[in-house]
């Protein structure tokens, strides 16, 4: 049993270096970000899809941990971090893709931060730190970790107020962003810090058997949940808006836990029910880019008016806001299924 599912004739060669429950975690962050990004109806959107305000977990805030496990983890599978020029020149193709997008969707110009732009330079940092001798990656995450949890809690930092909306990370973005940012600076270099992490864990079962994979991921699971309940226990709350430690671990650990499962179902028989996911993860970037374009295009003033429409046809609220999601998803699925029978890998 091979640990990816077979692919069409012209991408057999390149599914060789693939990891089934990477492309599996990949697929399933793009699926859940549009749920969560394309609402009909923010106000009648499924509250699991909805960000939380400030602290909690939900759904929703399990999507953005998946790209940077997927793309820390796939650091163990690629040779991208082979060169410094490879390393900068994705970098600054992510990061000005994501100006752009973020240019078009405000109407103006300015030095923003955003999804594409967040995923850039949190990947740059796993890369950098994936450079170093293998026994010092895994510490050196670590560090670059708690370091980022110490600057929000020493006293005598101007700013350090633990993980408010306040915090040091307004001070911080502030200069940068014109303003506090949820995808700041202090939460790349923590996002970089679990990718890197990732990649170390992806590194130990790269040609393991699949029995191995899901006992390994399955311990990371467990460990990293446990170690956002240590965080939350010493007050650390679960923020996504400052990529708070317990933030961080409860979503590496639901990560683990997908990729776990994942192979634990591609050695199986039922490998092939996780094929159109697979799909969505095997250009993962280039169709959140499609669906952020989508979105744009198709304003949420047109989905909110399409969403009223439909409920005054009888569709519930939630059901109506949720539709436009779906059809949506429906869509940029069939472009990934097109995209896997043709062969075609857009790498970005």
């Amino acid at each position: 049993m091979t640990d990816v599912l077979s692919p069409p004739a012209p991408v057999q060669m390149l599914a060789r270096t693939r990891l089934t429950s990477l492309d599996l975690l990949r697929g399933l962050a793009v699926a859940v970000m549009i749920l969560v990004n394309v609402p009909g109806d923010h106000s009648l959107h499924p509250s699991q899809l909805v960000h939380v305000d400030w602290d909690g977990f939900r759904v929703a805030e399990a999507v953005f941990p998946g790209f940077i496990v997927a793309s820390g983890g796939a650091l163990a599978l690629s040779a991208r971090s082979a060169s410094l020029r490879s390393i900068v020149v994705r970098t600054s193709r992510l990061f000005i893709i994501g100006l752009l997008l973020i240019w078009w969707k405000y109407g103006e110009v300015g030095f923003r931060t955003g999804t594409l732009q967040f995923i850039a330079v949190s990947w740059l940092v796993a890369a950098l730190l994936h450079r170093l001798p293998s026994k010092w990656r895994l510490p050196a995450a670590l560090a670059v970790l708690g370091a980022v949890a110490l600057v929000h809690e020493i006293p005598s930092l101007p700013g350090a107020t633990g993980w408010g909306v306040d915090g040091i990370d307004a001070r911080i973005d502030a200069p940068l962003f014109a303003g506090r940012s949820d995808v700041g600076l202090l939460g790349m270099l923590s996002a970089g810090a679990v990718g890197a992490v990732a990649a170390a864990v992806v590194g130990t079962v790269r040609t393991a058997t699949p029995r191995r994979r899901i006992a390994v991921f399955a311990v990371a699971a467990v460990g990293a949940a446990l170690a956002a309940a240590v965080a939350a226990r010493i007050g650390v709350p679960v923020v996504k808006r400052t990529w708070s430690p317990s933030y961080l671990f409860l979503g590496a650990s639901v990560c683990a836990g997908v990729m776990a499962v994942g192979e634990a179902i591609a050695a199986t028989p039922a490998r092939r029910l996780l094929v159109p996911v697979v799909a969505l993860g095997t250009n993962a970037l280039p169709l959140y880019i499609v669906s952020t374009v989508l979105a744009i295009v198709w304003t949420s003033d047109d989905r909110h008016a399409t969403t009223a429409w439909l409920v005054r046809r009888g569709l519930g609220g939630e059901a109506a806001s949720l539709s436009i999601s779906v059809a949506v998803l429906a869509l940029i699925t069939a472009l990934a299924w097109w995209f896997r029978r043709t062969g075609r890998v857009v790498r970005l």
